[in-house]
């Protein structure tokens, strides 16, 4: 992918989860903080190995939990 290709998916992306959210709060009864709602960014400097272990985690976690319905 180009650099221009990049930034197409990752505003896409973006969007696509802004709207995710904008209709998760649409629910009469979403309540953020007791559906324990978290976001984060945070700088990591990794090696291309260590880069690939928390990839793999992260993706290992998710996975574990698709699947799960709205009230689970």
């Amino acid at each position: 992918m180009t650099r221009e290709d990049h930034q197409r998916a990752f505003t896409t992306f973006a969007t696509s989860l802004m709207t995710d959210f904008g209709r998760y709060l649409a629910y009469e009864d979403a309540d953020p903080h007791s559906d324990g709602v978290v976001y984060r960014q945070a700088a990591v400097w990794l090696t291309k190995e260590e880069h690939g272990v928390m990839v793999e985690e992260i993706e290992r976690a998710v996975l574990a939990r698709v699947g799960h319905d709205r009230d689970d």
